[in-house]
């Protein structure tokens, strides 16, 4: 009876818990919520599709970007990229166009202090004409990237065509694109129940919290990051193939075969940049049991076979006098400091292939 009753005392104590978290988490969103590390739009933006797997902002928008970490403004043009008067009349100026997620975005920085515009003032100093435009968009891997270049590249007339292939998540990206249906047929799969729970807390304010409270601690970051490398790339990593290893290449790689065969077409270089994944950099502990290097070593192989020319930034980055200092403590993308230093690194490369053509 003794037993009967403990156990239900614990899981009367373990619903009010739970009720109780419930309750903390809601009044936080009420009176002042604490936003997920990688930060929220406000107001929340709504999407236009491009193609059944690649959507943009529905235009016009014009909003904030924020987290504890920062605080920017976004606004997005008639065709829903954070970009300024483009000309597609197919008569305007050439053009360096830029594609990729968040990254070259410019997630957490203004408008201002991205690579792109960092890049776009130093080529106009050596005499470059050709205006820089970024298409690049959160969340995109690069299947929406060719689907992009394919709307709009040939209105935009680029001299120079520029891929930010990001290793955190874009094997990942181009993988799910894979099993989105085609143009016409159904929409695409709803996100597993797995997924939805991340989701969940990752907005959760109290799970925030808790996190920005116990950052501060070198072993709760580590774990943390060991942990979110695990749930879902660290077979990326490891040595030993397996086919759903072998699904994520393989997906990629065809997105690359993609998009030099349509550059080649129409006689225009393509430039991959292959940007690391940020635990690389800020946390390489986390791959003891595992290749750090292998997607970047995968990758360099794959394109050095179908001709396509690339930088690496994982050992520009590396030799950096304060590496961290270019990345959000928390959120992990590239700080103002993190955009003008990759601006810096492609410049010599741009202007290389520039004049070669």
């Amino acid at each position: 009876m003794n037993g009967k009753r403990l156990v239900g005392n614990l899981l009367l104590a373990g619903a009010a818990s739970v009720i109780t978290l419930v309750i903390i988490d809601g009044a936080l969103r009420v009176a002042g919520p604490v936003g997920p590390r990688s930060g929220t739009f406000k107001p929340k933006p709504e999407a236009r599709p491009i193609t059944s797997r690649t959507t943009v902002f529905q235009a016009p928008y014009s909003g904030t970007l924020a987290s504890h970490e920062f605080r920017v403004r976004v606004e997005v043009d008639s065709l829903g990229f954070r970009e300024r008067g483009l000309d597609l009349s197919g008569h305007g100026p050439r053009s360096i166009l830029f594609l990729g997620d968040s990254y070259i975005f410019g997630w957490g920085v203004e408008r201002g202090e991205r690579m792109t515009e960092h890049l776009a003032a130093s080529l106009r100093r050596e005499g470059v004409e050709d205006r820089v435009v970024n298409l690049a968009f959160p969340g995109w891997g690069s299947w929406q990237s060719y689907d992009v270049l394919r709307t709009y590249g040939d209105r935009l007339h680029p001299d120079l065509v520029v891929l930010g292939f990001f290793v955190g998540n874009d094997f990942l990206d181009d993988a799910l694109a894979m099993r989105t249906p085609k143009e016409g047929t159904q929409s695409p799969p709803r996100r597993s129940l797995r997924a939805r729970i991340r989701e969940i807390l990752r907005t959760s304010p109290t799970v925030n919290l808790a996190r920005q409270a116990l950052w501060r601690v070198p072993r709760f970051r580590s774990l943390f990051n060991g942990l979110e490398l695990r749930n879902d790339r660290m077979v990326l990593y490891l040595p030993a193939s397996s086919p759903y290893q072998q699904e994520l290449y393989r997906a990629s790689f065809q997105a690359l075969d993609s998009l030099a065969a349509r550059t080649r077409e129409r006689d225009i270089p393509l430039l991959v940049v292959i940007l690391p994944d940020p635990l690389q950099v800020l946390d390489p502990q986390v791959f003891a049991k595992a290749e750090i290097g292998r997607p970047q070593r995968m990758l360099e192989e794959h394109l050095h076979g179908i001709g396509v020319p690339y930088v690496d930034l994982l050992p520009l980055i590396d030799r950096a006098p304060d590496p961290a200092a270019l990345y959000f403590r928390q959120d992990k993308h590239w700080t103002p400091a993190g955009q003008a230093f990759v601006a810096q690194a492609l410049e010599d490369r741009v202007l290389a292939l520039l004049r070669d053509r």
